[in-house]
């Protein structure tokens, strides 16, 4: 919650998806656009949970849908916030900094903001947009041994507010706050710190890398752009684009970047009726949530797991007898090499290599990282001595696949014992759950017909913890998921190798044999 204090501007955060407050942003949205199609409608759901974009007419393949001048983008380029504050604060953030700061200034303006209302439909200080920072102890427990809990960011994010913006806050005269500064850690902790959480968690759900107008990126002699000039690239909020909601697979738009505009294009053909969706790209669930708060389905196939490099190591000194100092002295050697991480992802994947379908999910949950890893792990110490003298890294026919993958088992039976629940027991409450989101669900359409606050507000927390408790649930039994199959994944690879192993010395053998007894087998 933000708590206002001395005239910073109020805003009814609870209502940024309400009927009234969307038609506002649709209206000014078409007024300040190049284009706004007639075929296309913004509408909020029954419950007022989520709104979408939705085709009201047929539309082809490649049509235009809206289109917008560069500069209605919200942006450190366009706003006003650089003459507010010191040329050399604005140079030293980096584009998360930068816009976070423009959007707490533009949020404060109020409507005196030229994105006023637009920045009144989006879920700044929400109660109902909740990225997983914003989950309380006992919902984020419904995550039990996710890896994504590692990467909540809250404690770094508010050191970076403290060391960085809250000076240029202190020093800055025409933003956020009335004149003289209230330097006070209350009017840190109340106003300042959660705006700033708040408005973090909307740019990582919302805003875009802002592809430049070619003609201002820097060329070489030969009009290459560098690889630096694309990666760094400067982010934005764009209207309308973050209006549409994401779906793997119903994907039929793409925003596309021009000089002085952007344009979204539906990219197949779209049915009268039908949503209008972007895609985030292959995110797992665990990220759906952490970035967007919610999760769905249609993302289930790009689940990961994580098996901690601790966990791998303490197997290869438990179960294959590699000893302490070996197991340092190979980690600085792969670290050398590759870039040792905290812990390494495994997958789902394509359990039918020939099939055609679903061609982005891999064929193996353990990737080339993850595999050389533990390769260089488990190498027999002569060879690992050479490797190590050489500077080189070891081909891969020089690893044991059979070891490698019998610690890649072990170590996924091992992250799934880590959950403190089963798979089985998580499937078994999804249904009662979904069942009780309903219920509640009608609740709330109930109670907004009747004109009850107070039910509805009683009702919509109710539905937070209920959904918040089936996420949790639905992204842990991803990453089971994916730990057992890839536990099983590596038992079945281990026994081929036996078999082909067993097939080559009975060939080999067959060989030895004199002609005469080989023909009476």
């Amino acid at each position: 919650m933000i708590v206002e204090h001395d005239g910073l501007a109020a805003r009814d955060s609870a209502r940024f998806n309400s009927v009234e407050n969307t038609q506002r942003f649709e209206e000014w949205f078409h007024q300040k656009s190049v284009f706004y199609s007639n075929k296309i409608k913004l509408r909020v759901s029954k419950d007022g949970q989520y709104r979408g974009l939705y085709a009201t007419e047929d539309i082809a393949t490649d049509e235009p849908l809206f289109t917008l001048n560069r500069s209605l983008v919200l942006s450190v380029e366009n706003s006003d916030l650089p003459e507010e504050i010191h040329t050399e604060d604005l140079e030293h953030l980096d584009a998360w900094m930068s816009l976070i700061l423009v959007l707490m200034h533009e949020w404060s303006k109020a409507q005196e903001s030229a994105w006023n209302l637009y920045i009144d439909v989006l879920p700044i200080g929400s109660p109902s947009f909740q990225p997983l920072m914003f989950w309380p102890e006992d919902a984020l427990r419904e995550l039990q041994a996710s890896p994504v809990l590692g990467r909540l960011g809250r404690k770094e994010a508010e050191e970076a507010f403290r060391s960085i913006l809250l000076p240029i806050l202190k020093k800055s005269k025409g933003i956020l706050h009335p004149k003289p500064f209230p330097d006070t850690e209350q009017y840190v902790q109340e106003t300042l710190l959660p705006l700033y959480h708040a408005a973090g968690s909307v740019i990582m759900a919302y805003a875009f890398d802002i592809e430049r107008d070619s003609s201002k990126r820097e060329q070489d002699e030969e009009g290459f752009v560098s690889d630096d000039e694309d990666a760094l690239l400067p982010k934005g909020l764009i209207p309308m684009a973050d209006m549409l909601n994401a779906d793997a697979d119903l994907n039929n738009a793409r925003l596309f970047y021009e000089d002085n505009t952007l344009t979204m294009r539906a990219i197949k053909a779209v049915k009268a009726g039908e949503e209008i969706f972007n895609d985030y790209g292959p995110l797992p669930r665990s990220e759906l949530l952490r970035r967007y708060g919610y999760t769905t389905p249609r993302y289930e196939k790009y689940d990961v797991a994580e098996l901690p490099t601790d966990l791998i190591t303490s197997l290869a000194q438990k179960s294959f007898g590699i000893t302490a100092n070996a197991i340092t002295e190979r980690l600085s050697f792969f670290d050398d090499h590759y870039c040792l991480a905290d812990g390494y992802e495994v997958t789902r994947y394509r359990r039918d290599p020939k099939a055609d379908i679903d061609l982005d999910v891999p064929e193996s949950p353990f990737d080339s990282d993850l595999m050389n890893f533990v390769g260089v792990l488990l190498l027999p110490q002569e060879i690992f001595e050479t490797c190590r003298d050489k500077r080189k890294m070891p081909k891969g026919d020089l690893f044991d696949r059979t070891p490698v993958l019998l610690l890649l088992e072990a170590a996924c039976g091992e992250q799934r014992s880590a959950y403190p629940t089963t798979l089985d027991e998580d499937l078994g409450q999804v249904g009662s759950q979904m069942h009780l989101r309903d219920e509640i669900v009608r609740r709330l359409q109930e109670a907004k017909a009747s004109g009850s606050e107070t039910q509805w507000q009683h009702d919509q927390a109710d539905f937070l913890r209920t959904e918040r408790h089936l996420q949790g649930i639905n992204v842990r039994i991803g990453e089971k998921t994916v730990l057992r199959d890839a536990e099983s994944f590596a038992r079945e690879m281990v026994s081929q190798i036996s078999e082909q192993k067993t097939t080559k010395r009975a060939a080999e053998a067959s060989t030895l044999l004199p002609d005469s007894k080989r023909s009476r087998h």
